[in-house]
């Protein structure tokens, strides 16, 4: 069957909250990961792929320091969690490393990819949070059934980029004019050609890199965000499974809708657009109701 791990470190982070929201927004089974699980070993009998939310290189490879906190909740995943999410790889699993968590991916799996934005000042580079468009290559297995334009949450900031001659393949890009929908971006031209999201092979498996974030930004603007690559990655890791999914479509000047879309808050429901089921209204809804996407596995 299908099972994701998504990786919770002892130190908190929002990042793993809206990581798991994403999850259980979209109906993946997954099961919470910390650092003695993945330090065990044998990851693929138990998973088809694990997720390393948004969380810096130092906090996911050393944790809390000894001292600061109960002995059971100091470390991180040191050099048997980076050995064992290695193996994890090389023996057909999917790692998905979402924004910060791809330096440490990249360097602990020894990944030919690099990130421009990284090290960059703030007066060169700085995204406190924005929404971007993306260009997604719907050719590739990852992009398949994904709007070949959307949008994603950038924090922070990643914009990757392959060695001439990788194998490596760009699954979605920031294209040669990135345009900024939402926020605010200092040094937006710097993310021009860079990837957004990338796939890696290694081994018997692949680690998908992503730059962008999981949020719920429905609200601030009613365009499609970058959540949706995420789930589609990780579902496709195991090659057993596909994402229904509905075109992006225009709704009127100057508005953007999907159709249906989770939590499609007073955006029109058209269940006839893909297999999707109507649930009541919620209290903070201001449609009659709502369209769900289901997520269905082959």
């Amino acid at each position: 069957g299908l099972l994701v791990g998504l990786y919770q470190s002892r130190v908190p982070s929002s990042d793993e909250g809206w990581t798991r929201w994403l999850l259980d927004r979209y109906e993946v089974p997954y099961q919470t990961l910390h650092d003695h699980e993945i330090k065990q070993g044998e990851l693929v009998d138990r998973f088809t792929a694990i997720v390393l939310p948004s969380i810096d290189a130092e906090t996911l490879e050393e944790g809390w320091s000894p001292g600061t906190m109960p002995v059971q909740y100091t470390g991180g995943l040191g050099t048997e969690g980076a050995r064992a999410l290695r193996q994890f790889v090389e023996q057909g699993g999917t790692l998905v490393a979402l924004g910060a968590s791809s330096a440490y991916a990249a360097d602990r799996l020894r990944l030919a990819v690099t990130d421009r934005l990284h090290g960059q000042v703030p007066e060169v580079f700085y995204a406190p949070g924005a929404m971007v468009t993306l260009h997604v290559d719907t050719t590739t297995a990852v992009g398949a059934g994904m709007p070949p334009e959307t949008a994603g949450w950038i924090q922070g900031g990643h914009a990757f980029d392959l060695p001439a001659g990788s194998e490596g393949i760009r699954v979605a890009s920031f294209g040669t004019r990135p345009l900024l929908l939402s926020g605010w971006v200092n040094g937006i031209p710097l993310l021009a050609g860079a990837a957004a999201v990338v796939e890696l092979k290694l081994g018997l498996g692949r680690s998908a890199i992503q730059g962008p974030v999981p949020r719920d930004v429905s609200s601030v603007v009613q365009r499609p965000a970058a959540p949706t690559v995420a789930p589609s990655q990780v579902l496709r890791g195991a090659d057993r499974s596909h994402l229904v999914t509905v075109p992006i479509r225009r709704s009127g000047p100057g508005s953007w809708a999907t159709a249906p879309s989770p939590g499609s808050r007073g955006r029109p429901c058209d269940c006839t657009a893909a297999p999707c089921r109507r649930v009541p209204p919620r209290s903070d809804d201001t449609a009659p109701g709502r369209c769900l996407i289901p997520w269905a596995w082959s």
